[in-house]
């Protein structure tokens, strides 16, 4: 093994060590959940500082080794950045923090045997010690004047509300009632303080500033930007789609308003399955009709092909997503959709999205990483991930399904078109919100000089981006506590989109577009300037 990808296993080998729920999520066993304590943060920051120090050192021995410590690099000094911030301080969102992943992580827990639902006990009587180690850094940040905004706080109070539940009903089936009861109680007690101490503390104001979006940015991205010409750029692109869905909603509805398309598809029987059993049949049989087609566009190794469609627990944000399979692919990767209570669905919209999540997604995209052992180092394939690689590629693979032609019904191509103006309309709210912005002169469809906030982005996804109300607001919820994350997807896409042109201009009639694909994920996680860097020069 080379220096460099040594240094990347014993960065992963300590960082499970401090992190349980990361050796979960990589498959492997644990007996407790995070430390979420300032004190835990600390550890953390001294092992990437020796990582740093180490990498200096290193010898890099080939064309591997060098990105593989580029992208480390990379990767832990905006981590650093973070910290030295006390960015942990202040980590509450709705979506990606300590108590989503808390609860979130015992849905890879397998409880088919004995010894794993001991384990599954074990770590479940651990909860009440991670939430009060997080409560720690919180309450760090109260001390230090450092809060997040209140509509985060609010939110994951009634987030940590419904979790607790989940607990109960697990546990008492095994004869460990009082194990569930608490961590109810936990995530019960967690609540109330979110709700009635932490959030009197917090600024009522949603919005972080340039100087924290710049940072957070660049952490989700890997890209140096210009945050205004971005936004404007965003403006632009969302008026171009919102030209195509108005010709494709003309199609299916004549003579009825974009503005009413949205309410006419959710209630279309072509569009609609009844039941959450014969949604998830749905959507399985949408996954594995797309992976074999796909198969002619890409090489999926018979080891990845399963990707499995599970319903998210109470409690979850409204957007499906992807969980990557495990280390040693034992545990196949999944997709989630969250019901929301629901029992019928629309399909219309479920169709791209499950492009993107699935094949030629995030499945496609991170599995091909965790098998690819030869070439990435172990960070690489497994703590690597940017988002702007990640949800750049998914949503890239959306439109390549557009390319060749599996949106041809209107309906299914309002969908697809709704989830690329969602992500543009990302773009203006979430720079829009969180620099305090308002629509620019440069708009005819809406009002200049208005204000965008959180009222103005739920109605703008809804107008614009055909969002049910209670999907807008909790994008927008998201959006809020996730500053710079939104962006990541379209900003992703247009580097990869800016990549494949310059490749075809300097290659010409040579230019082979599966060849591409393949060197785009072959790269495996990487931050955005370094990924447009490499692809240059192929």
């Amino acid at each position: 093994m080379s220096d460099v990808f040594a240094i990347a296993d014993r960065f992963v080998e300590e960082q499970v060590a401090m992190s349980p729920m990361t050796a979960i999520q990589l498959g492997q066993p644990a007996d407790r959940l995070d430390d979420f304590s300032p004190a835990a943060a600390e550890r953390y920051a001294d092992l990437m500082q020796r990582t740093l120090a180490a990498l200096d050192e290193a010898v890099v021995s080939d064309e591997n080794d060098r990105i593989a410590a580029a992208v480390m690099r990379e990767r832990i000094s905006v981590w650093m950045s973070a910290h030295e911030a006390h960015d942990y301080e202040v980590d509450i969102n709705v979506l990606a923090s300590p108590a989503q992943g808390i609860r979130m992580v015992f849905d890879l827990l397998p409880l088919e045997t004995d010894e794993q639902r001991a384990t599954w006990l074990k770590l479940a009587a651990d909860v009440p010690n991670s939430l009060e180690s997080w409560k720690s850094s919180l309450s760090a940040g109260m001390a230090n004047g450092r809060v997040a905004a209140r509509r985060q706080a609010m939110e994951v109070a009634q987030q940590c509300a419904l979790f607790g539940q989940y607990f109960v009903d697990t546990a008492t089936p095994m004869g460990e009632a009082s194990v569930g009861t608490r961590a109810k109680a936990a995530f019960d007690e967690i609540s109330a303080w979110l709700r009635d101490t932490y959030a009197s503390a917090c600024a009522e104001s949603d919005g972080v500033g340039l100087e924290r979006y710049s940072r957070e940015v660049r952490k989700f991205t890997g890209a140096s930007i210009d945050v205004l010409e971005l936004w404007h750029w965003g403006w632009a692109e969302l008026d171009r789609i919102t030209d195509r869905m108005e010709i494709a909603a003309e199609k299916l509805y004549p003579g009825v308003p974009l503005s009413e398309v949205l309410s006419r598809l959710d209630s279309d029987e072509r569009y609609l399955v009844h039941g959450t059993d014969e949604i998830v049949k749905f959507l399985e049989d949408l996954t594995a009709r797309a992976t074999e087609d796909m198969k002619a566009h890409f090489k999926i190794p018979d080891e990845i092909v399963e990707c499995q469609v599970k319903l998210a627990g109470e409690g979850s944000a409204a957007a499906p997503y992807y969980m990557p399979p495990s280390e040693d692919l034992s545990r196949p990767g999944s997709t989630w959709l969250p019901t929301l209570g629901k029992s019928e669905f629309a399909t219309w919209h479920l169709v791209s999205t499950w492009y993107h999540e699935a094949v030629p997604g995030h499945h496609l995209q991170i599995a091909t990483t965790v098998i690819n052992r030869d070439k990435l180092s172990r960070f690489q394939r497994t703590l690597g991930w940017t988002s702007g690689y990640g949800e750049g590629w998914a949503l890239y693979a959306e439109r390549l399904m557009d390319e060749l032609g599996y949106f041809e019904d209107p309906g299914l191509e309002l969908g697809f078109l709704s989830a690329q103006a969602l992500r543009a309309c990302r773009i203006v709210v979430d720079i829009g919100m969180h620099l305090d912005l308002v629509v620019p002169d440069t708009q005819s469809r809406e009002t200049v000089g208005t204000k965008i906030d959180y009222e103005f982005s739920v109605d703008f996804l809804t107008r614009r981006a055909l969002q049910p109300t209670e999907f807008a607001q909790s994008e927008t919820v998201r959006y809020l506590g996730w500053p710079g994350q939104a962006i990541s997807y379209k900003l992703g896409e247009k580097f990869m989109l800016e990549a494949r042109a310059e490749a075809k201009a300097r290659k010409g009639s040579d230019f082979d577009l599966a060849a591409w694909h393949f060197s785009l994920l072959d790269l495996g996680p990487v931050g955005l300037d370094l990924m447009a860097e490499e692809l240059a020069k192929i």
